[in-house]
């Protein structure tokens, strides 16, 4: 037992406390053994661990399922057999190219001489009689009153004497036949007039011809008057839309 005072321990039939005297006599002391039965009954250990046991098995539970279902997913997610799916999903957020199959150049055709007919299928065919410098522009049998082209002060007339044949299956305008532009001295270009050369006439603008009929036709271009002399190249370029045929003159 010990002093209420000062807690020293006392002998058991002590009356006076032999570190501070404190009077005993009138004081009484419990037994201090535990007791062992009402102890263990009134313990709150015994529930408390049940309780914690029973819960925590739930919870490990839980927390082992939750990791083999975060594993499961990310092996399905970036595992062998999704490889080819994720890459054409990022693919599809790549640019794409788009291969294009180079052509030809157009007037890298045969070269157009003369007398030699040369033709779009189904459009139309030209035959290139010959070529002269010109001030003035006329029918080839002109009779009567006619009409003429005069070329401008400085200018000269290349022009082309040839045959046209409409290749379609009715008629045909035929400056929509084919475009016809001149090339002087590497790099002027020049669009040249398509003329009807017919009974003493020449008529351009909006002449429909028949199908398989070859006509006549002058194609006049207005150069600088010294083309007339010099020896710069010129070619003529016939355009098809889909094809090209150059006549080189020089």
């Amino acid at each position: 037992m010990n002093c209420p005072k000062c807690n020293s321990v006392l002998e058991k039939k002590s009356k006076f406390c032999p570190e501070c005297g404190f009077d005993l006599t009138n004081v009484t002391f419990e037994d201090n053994i535990p007791n062992n039965s009402t102890d263990s009954s009134s313990s709150p250990s015994t529930p408390t661990t049940s309780s914690t046991t029973s819960t925590g098995t739930p919870r490990k539970t839980l927390y082992i399922i939750g990791i083999v279902i975060f594993v499961a997913f990310l092996f399905l997610l970036y595992g062998p057999g999704s490889s080819t799916k994720h890459n054409s999903t990022t693919s599809d957020f790549e640019p794409k190219t788009h291969v294009t199959e180079k052509k030809p150049p157009a007037d890298s055709s045969d070269p157009v001489s003369l007398n030699t007919p040369f033709s779009k299928p189904g459009i139309a065919e030209i035959t290139i009689k010959g070529t002269e410098f010109t001030d003035k522009v006329i029918p080839t049998n002109p009779s009567g009153y006619y009409s003429y082209y005069q070329a401008d002060e400085g200018k000269v007339y290349f022009v082309i004497n040839a045959t046209l044949k409409n290749l379609k299956k009715e008629k045909e305008d035929m400056d929509k036949l084919v475009r016809i532009d001149a090339v002087y001295s590497d790099g002027y270009k020049y669009h040249c007039m398509l003329l009807r050369d017919r009974n003493g006439r020449l008529d351009g603008l909006y002449e429909f011809i028949d199908p398989l009929q070859p006509e006549n036709v002058k194609i006049a271009v207005q150069l600088p008057a010294e083309a007339a002399t010099n020896t710069l190249p010129i070619k003529v370029v016939f355009d098809f839309s889909t094809q090209k045929n150059v006549f080189t003159f020089r």
